[in-house]
């Protein structure tokens, strides 16, 4: 599949990029398509390439059962430059919404002031404080909840985070 990366026919390419980024077999779990995706995803020639190869990377990510919660923010900081488009900076919310972490919030809280998929954060945010944060401090959620009343486009998210704002006073 990586040779074919390099074909001379683009259709032959761009079916190894669709293989790569569904890698079959036991995907997550085996890992010999994370390099060649992430890879892909910051080289590819083609911008089709590198949305199909981010996906399968963060989906990677998101299911790998040998990573633990700071391995896979580290790997979801590292591929977050490279969501250009709102499609996969949702997709990595998404992931980051997995995470019961302080660091995934302080990410959520960033990707926050961003109008395009403000909502997508603030709920990500919201719903992880509903979870249970490990290591997240009380002012450390307090400031995200602030973040969330303050770019939540929704009624139902802001109110949510007011009530959790209101339980840590």
């Amino acid at each position: 599949v990586n040779s074919a990366l390099a074909d001379k026919d683009e259709t032959v390419q761009d079916e190894a990029a669709r293989t790569l980024s569904n890698w079959p077999g036991n995907w997550p779990e085996d890992a010999a398509a994370a390099a060649p995706l992430l890879a892909l995803a910051k080289t590819g020639k083609k911008m089709s390439h590198r949305i199909l190869a981010l996906r399968g990377y963060v989906q990677y990510v998101q299911g790998a059962k040998k990573f633990n919660e700071a391995q896979k923010l580290a790997k979801l900081e590292e591929v977050l430059p490279l969501a250009k488009r709102r499609e996969e900076k949702v997709l990595v919310i998404s992931a980051l919404g997995e995470i019961r972490t302080g660091g995934a919030l302080k990410m959520l809280a960033t990707m926050a002031a961003d109008p395009a998929i403000a909502e997508e954060a603030c709920s990500a945010i919201v719903n992880l404080l509903r979870k249970g944060v490990k290591d997240a401090s009380k002012q450390q959620r307090r400031e995200v909840l602030e973040t969330a009343v303050a770019k939540a486009k929704s009624a139902r998210t802001k109110k949510t985070a007011q009530q959790l704002l209101k339980a840590i006073q």
